[in-house]
């Protein structure tokens, strides 16, 4: 019974496969059933695993944005820039909406001196004896000297016109760096923790402004900001990579901060001022911008020196040459 049965199953067989030698048909059927069944169930265990990374793979189009991509997104409601120089300090600031309709209103805004309001104010700023901040610009000045009867300031932090340690010890500036204060008293603070407290200054004024200005409804918070920062063209990378880490301490973060470089910060504002009158096809008058191929020099005059910039507009990028006229008067 048993061999009939074999014999009467080979039939069943695929015609291609090759012959069979007698007495051997059992156990090459039964091998081989054994391997189909042992293969079959392999590739449904790798079926199996491979499976779940499917079925979530269509599902990821549909997420949320991740709030790093909408941080991104953000920043470009508004830009605001941030003069640090030696002697002056300010910032301006345009949004997003004014930009693209083309009004070009920037806010600039304005400290009260002696005699009226200032774009600008000096570049002064006093700390606690703690170390804590106090107040900057004319504020600092003002607290320091109508005070100085009844406010022992000798534990005190005066700091004025302190960018020029970034050029006198630029090759030595880490965050590590002390400065001594204005008055030469002894008292020390890091460098980069002072033009860190400036800068927060200048974050915390733009965002009370805006929120102030909106009956005290939030318009925007410091991640819906992108900063620029100016430096000098002479400064090197120590000096910079020191401005960023001061921003960083800020507050402001690499991903939403840019250094520009005063001249060319000059040269683009440059190419935006009308600079003549045309004629129009109807005979009317408009005034033009600079026209590609225009050649200009940009003098930036500020302390310690003259910087100039020999420009040639050339549409989508532009030639700069820089001189450093340090001493020059």
């Amino acid at each position: 019974m048993g061999g009939k049965q074999s014999t009467s199953a080979e039939p069943s067989r695929p015609s291609t496969a090759p012959p069979a030698s007698r007495g051997s048909d059992k156990k090459p059927a039964a091998k081989t059933s054994h391997d189909d069944s042992k293969t079959t169930a392999t590739s449904r265990q790798h079926s199996e695993k491979t499976k779940t990374p499917d079925k979530t793979t269509p599902a990821e189009p549909s997420k949320r944005p991740s709030k790093k991509t909408e941080n991104k997104k953000k920043l470009k409601l508004l830009v605001a820039a941030i003069d640090f120089g030696t002697t002056y300090s300010g910032y301006a600031c345009l949004t997003k909406e004014k930009f693209e309709t083309c009004k070009g209103e920037i806010h600039c805004p304005t400290w009260e001196r002696e005699g009226g309001l200032s774009h600008q104010a000096p570049t002064s700023v006093l700390f606690r004896p703690n170390k804590t901040f106090h107040s900057f610009g004319y504020d600092a000045e003002k607290y320091y000297h109508e005070n100085s009867d009844n406010i022992d300031f000798k534990e005190w932090y005066f700091y004025k016109h302190f960018k020029m340690k970034l050029y006198t010890d630029k090759d030595l500036l880490t965050q590590d760096t002390i400065i001594e204060d204005s008055r030469e008293a002894g008292n020390r603070m890091k460098a980069v923790d002072v033009f860190a407290a400036v800068i927060k200054y200048f974050k915390d004024h733009l965002l009370k402004y805006f929120k102030d200005r909106n009956d005290d409804k939030e318009y925007f918070d410091n991640n819906d900001i992108h900063w620029v920062i100016t430096v000098p063209a002479i400064w090197d990378l120590k000096a910079k990579q020191f401005m960023k880490d001061a921003a960083d301490k800020a507050g402001i973060s690499g991903d939403q901060l840019t250094l520009a470089l005063e001249p060319e910060a000059a040269s683009l504002y440059c190419r935006k001022v009308p600079v003549s009158v045309e004629t129009t096809k109807d005979g009317g008058k408009a005034i033009a911008a600079m026209q590609n191929g225009s050649q200009y020099i940009v003098f930036d005059q500020g302390a310690p020196g003259l910087e100039r910039a020999s420009v040639r507009d050339e549409g989508h990028a532009s030639r700069r040459y820089y001189m450093d006229l340090k001493g020059v008067s």
